[in-house]
């Protein structure tokens, strides 16, 4: 496994232990998957990666957007930022329980600020 962690001092020792637990026991497939993974081309990853990415942030930015969401179209990152505030089903919602609505009625998930 390939990966690196800075965290504050106060918390070393209990992301050593994740850590050891993690890859103590990496799994030999995705050794193998890493290895082809780092042996693709350079245009992979500095042009056709990008492209996958960026038309599927901007599908889904789309969709978003025609339900009634604010989306913040990132530059540099595969996830989006949404303001919900906006959709008719979830206008008056605290931020939980918008997440819950979506959750539990439509199957969706988000992370909570």
């Amino acid at each position: 496994r390939l990966g690196w962690c800075l965290t504050p001092p106060q918390l070393s020792h209990t992301y050593r232990s994740v850590h050891d637990q993690m890859v103590a026991m990496a799994p030999h497939p995705m050794q193998y998957a890493s290895m082809a993974y780092l042996s693709l081309p350079t245009e992979y990853f500095t042009k056709e990666l990008h492209e996958r990415y960026r038309s599927r942030v901007l599908l889904l930015t789309e969709a978003l957007r025609a339900v009634g969401f604010q989306v913040l179209i990132p530059e540099g990152a595969y996830y989006l930022f949404v303001n919900y505030r906006n959709v008719k089903e979830l206008r008056g919602l605290e931020p939980m329980d918008a997440a819950m609505y979506l959750m539990k009625e439509v199957g969706g998930r988000r992370v909570c600020p």
